[in-house]
């Protein structure tokens, strides 16, 4: 009979060492990411900002920011980051973000904003 491929043990316990990894970096929280990742900057985009009134009327301040705790609240990011628990996941929406380079967070990362031409997209009173 012909030999199996490949090393005995391929099937051994190489896998699952180290603990519970799953958490941090799974195939379905990194697609969750990557969701997360598209929506933030499609919100962030030209396109978008020029028609979301709320998006700069409410939620970015004066500076150019918006609130991390604003931006978890929208919709469809909510439901983008619903883990296995069903529960928005806001770790996976700060991942996203640190990957977008087009946009800077806070050192406490309180809120986020374009790194360039924010000044563009501040609500001015006369916008109406």
């Amino acid at each position: 009979p012909m030999a199996m491929p490949g090393p005995m043990g391929a099937m051994g316990t190489g896998g699952n060492t180290g603990g519970n990894t799953a958490a941090t970096s799974s195939p379905q929280r990194n697609d969750l990411v990557a969701k997360a990742k598209a929506q933030i900057e499609y919100y962030f985009s030209v396109n978008n900002l020029v028609k979301d009134v709320h998006l700069r009327k409410n939620v970015m301040d004066t500076q150019g920011w918006v609130s991390f705790s604003g931006l978890i609240q929208f919709p469809k990011l909510q439901q983008l980051t619903r883990n296995s628990e069903n529960v928005s996941d806001p770790t996976i929406i700060l991942d996203a973000i640190h990957e977008l380079p087009q946009l800077e967070m806070k050192p406490d990362n309180s809120a986020v904003r374009l790194k360039d031409n924010w000044q563009k997209w501040v609500w001015q009173p006369t916008d109406n």
